[in-house]
């Protein structure tokens, strides 16, 4: 009889940012919180692969950092101005 070998496959969790945290389902990502304040519809189940979340109590930005509601507030307040070439 042969022997029988157990193989287990482990992700490597990704390395993230300030004020987030590796998640195991990837799927999380898409009910993070984010600054514009959309309410998310988070899926059932664990799939996708790892992730960067946020912290709780942190928000995704427009820049894809996470942050306090209080720098969300800057962004609001912002005006994109795209000047013409010179």
């Amino acid at each position: 009889m042969s022997p029988f070998y157990s193989v287990k496959i482990v992700e490597a969790m990704p390395k993230c940012g300030p004020n987030e945290r590796p998640e195991a389902c990837g799927n999380l990502k898409e009910c993070e919180p984010t600054c514009d304040g959309e309410d998310k519809i988070c899926p059932r189940g664990c799939y996708g692969g790892s992730v960067c979340v946020c912290e709780e109590g942190f928000y995704r930005d427009r820049a894809g950092d996470c942050v306090t509601d209080e720098d969300c507030a800057i962004w609001d307040d912002m005006e994109i101005i795209t000047l013409p070439p010179q």
